[in-house]
């Protein structure tokens, strides 16, 4: 599912994909993340262990990383699509890059611009 032009400022932490109801923050935990090669993977696994999401953004510029690392992993507190502010001036798109905040509920965020922001679930 691509989410690269979704509304500003709409949650994306829950969503219907077909006939599943999808809530990232009730019923998932972020037991991953990958970034190489500019691209950033995040994965959160169904916390009775039927599936997974990932959570894919390619061509990333991170503006803020701070993740607490947990053993148990991260509850997703917070994913949208905002405005970047560059120079005193907000933006929309900037460098044909999206702009995407996360935050967890454990503390930590993530704020990065992105060419392609997708969520592919595996069922």
């Amino acid at each position: 599912m691509d989410i690269t032009n979704i509304e500003l400022f709409k949650p994306i932490l829950e969503f219907k994909s077909e006939s599943l109801h999808v809530d990232l923050h009730n019923d998932f935990t972020c037991v991953g993340l990958d970034y190489s090669c500019n691209n950033l993977a995040l994965k959160l696994q169904k916390d009775n262990g039927d599936g997974h999401v990932i959570l894919q953004f390619t061509n990333v510029n991170i503006l803020r990383m701070q993740i607490k690392l947990q053993d148990k992993g991260l509850t997703l507190d917070n994913f949208h699509r905002g405005r970047y502010e560059f120079e005193g001036k907000l933006y929309d798109e900037y460098n044909e890059k999206k702009c995407f905040y996360i935050e967890f509920y454990e503390g930590g965020a993530i704020d990065l611009l992105c060419r392609t922001a997708l969520i592919q679930l595996i069922w």
